[in-house]
C-alpha cells in the first residue's frame, strides 16, 4: 500500500517514484499561479498609497479649487470689462488719428 506521502519505508519501486515525480511537478507549476485570494504586501502597499494618493488630491482640489474658481468669478468679469473698456478708448484715439491725419 503507497504512503501519503510518497512511497511507503521499503518501497522501491519505480511507478512511485514516476508517480511522485508527477506530483511535484504539478505542484510546482501550480504554485506559480498567482492566486488573488492571497495578495502580497507590495501589492497592498501599492493599494494603499493610491487610496492615500486619492485622498490627498481630492482634499487639495475641494481646497484649491473653490478658491480658483472664487478668483475666476471675480477677475473674469474684470479683465472683459476693462478689455472692453480699452477697446473703446482705442477706437476713439485711431478716429482721432484719422481726423489728424486728413488735415
Amino acid at each position: 500500500m503507497p504512503h501519503i506521502f510518497g512511497a511507503a519505508p521499503g518501497d522501491t519501486s519505480t511507478e512511485q517514484d514516476e508517480t511522485d515525480h508527477y506530483w511535484r511537478a504539478s505542484a510546482d507549476a501550480a504554485a506559480k499561479i498567482p492566486n488573488p485570494m492571497y495578495v502580497s504586501s507590495t501589492a497592498t502597499t501599492c493599494a494603499y498609497n493610491k487610496t492615500k494618493w486619492s485622498h490627498r488630491c481630492k482634499k487639495f482640489w475641494l481646497t484649491v479649487g473653490g478658491l480658483v474658481f472664487a478668483v475666476m468669478a471675480i477677475v473674469l468679469p474684470f479683465v472683459a470689462v476693462n478689455v472692453s473698456i480699452l477697446s473703446g478708448e482705442m477706437n476713439n484715439i485711431s478716429v482721432r488719428l484719422a481726423k489728424v491725419e486728413r488735415k
